[in-house]
């Protein structure tokens, strides 16, 4: 079946005349797509998180101690192995995503964003980089340390020099990688932090450059940017993913200064489609989904021959791209066993489709179109309900 739906409501199986908003799932995009909105709502959260607006949290520098005091668990290479260099931040990633998520109603809907450091800003603008030629560059806009102050953030960006900043070619050299981490500095991990993360870290300069990175609201998307290529290599590079070590890599006593005692295990990082992590003692542990959609869509399917199975009740899976020249909310959403090709070209693929069982609750929301394809799996039954609808807001439902 390949069936796609614009502009409309699709109700599938359902057995309810209610539809409760749910959960909207992890989906990270372009910075660069974010409508006005999102810009404001994100600024909002992250200032109320800064200022103590969590509990967790409690004071602005939380995350700059978490990432501080873990440097002597591997998660650099510059002290240690690297070897929990990709899945460290990836557990950081998320727990900051649920501390904004989580810190008022309206900022429920936010995930963290990524900046594509390789063609942003392009590399054959004349320099300097201004506001006049880049309006909107985060520097100049959605970041900039105005809308910051008290948090102490320095910054020394080369916006006149872009030669620190990663490129396509220091990508490639990553993503080709035959091996995932070893000592080697060709290995993948060592590519991708050495070459790129810590490039964008020069380039950007100030706080950024220190061991209190993460006070940087840059510091999170930048982090997102390393992610999204750690997700692309074990996704869609193939015989690769095996390499990661098999045996437990542990990143002990993660959030220790908030009194945690989780061990956390970086073999469950490799796919951000499951993520076990739990942000309060008190809560259990808790798989979460996290997607990355770029140039205006967003695939949502399996890996390695296994199907994605949609687990849990009432899961909204939103994805909203805003378009400047048009003035237009727009984002594809493509639901099935689907890859992109070379050209970035939504394609047939044969790694894992995406499944919703009978009893389940899913909701699938775009801002332009969604195509259900070969590999899903809506399965009728007793409290099944999936919807899927074009949306005009990006928390719209």
């Amino acid at each position: 079946m390949h069936t796609i739906y614009t502009r409309c409501l699709l109700i599938i199986c359902c057995v309810a005349t209610l539809h409760i908003r749910g959960t909207a799932q992890i989906i990270r995009k372009n910075y660069l797509e974010f409508a006005t909105s999102e810009k404001t709502d994100y600024v909002g959260a992250l200032n109320l998180v800064w200022a103590g607006g969590v509990s967790t949290v409690g004071k602005g520098t939380h995350f700059a101690d978490i990432h501080g005091s873990h440097f002597g668990t591997n998660i650099h290479s510059m002290r240690g192995d690297g070897s929990n260099f990709t899945s460290f931040h990836r557990f950081m990633l998320l727990h900051y995503e649920l501390m904004l998520r989580t810190s008022a109603p309206q900022y429920d809907y936010l995930a963290l964003p990524f900046w594509d450091w390789r063609n942003d800003p392009p590399k054959n603008i004349a320099l300097p980089i201004t506001a006049s030629n880049s309006p909107n560059f985060w520097y100049f806009d959605m970041l900039n340390l105005n809308k910051f102050t008290g948090w102490g953030v320095t910054r020394g960006a080369m916006l006149s020099d872009l030669s620190s900043l990663p490129t396509q070619q220091t990508f490639a050299t990553a993503i080709t990688s035959s091996t995932f981490w070893s000592l080697s500095s060709t290995s993948f991990s060592r590519v991708l932090e050495g070459s790129n993360h810590n490039g964008a870290h020069v380039w950007v300069g100030g706080t950024m450059g220190t061991g209190a990175s993460p006070r940087d609201p840059i510091f999170f998307i930048h982090h997102c940017m390393v992610d999204k290529i750690w997700q692309m290599y074990e996704d869609e590079t193939t015989g690769l993913q095996s390499n990661y070590p098999t045996t437990n890599y542990i990143i002990p006593s993660y959030n220790k200064q908030e009194g945690w005692v989780d061990d956390l295990y970086a073999d469950n990082t490799k796919d951000s489609r499951k993520i076990p992590f739990r942000y309060l003692l008190t809560q259990p542990v808790t798989n979460y989904d996290v997607w990355y959609a770029d140039k205006g869509a967003v695939i949502l399917d399996g890996a390695n021959g296994i199907d994605f199975l949609v687990l849990g009740i009432n899961k909204v899976y939103r994805y909203t791209a805003f378009d400047y020249i048009s003035n237009t909310l727009k984002g594809k959403m493509y639901v099935g066993d689907y890859k992109r090709d070379a050209t970035n070209a939504i394609v047939a693929d044969i790694k894992g489709g995406f499944v919703v069982n009978a009893g389940n609750v899913c909701h699938f929301r775009a801002g332009e179109e969604i195509t259900f394809g070969p590999g899903t799996t809506l399965t009728a039954g007793a409290g099944t309900d999936v919807t899927a609808k074009i949306i005009t807001t990006p928390n719209g439902f």
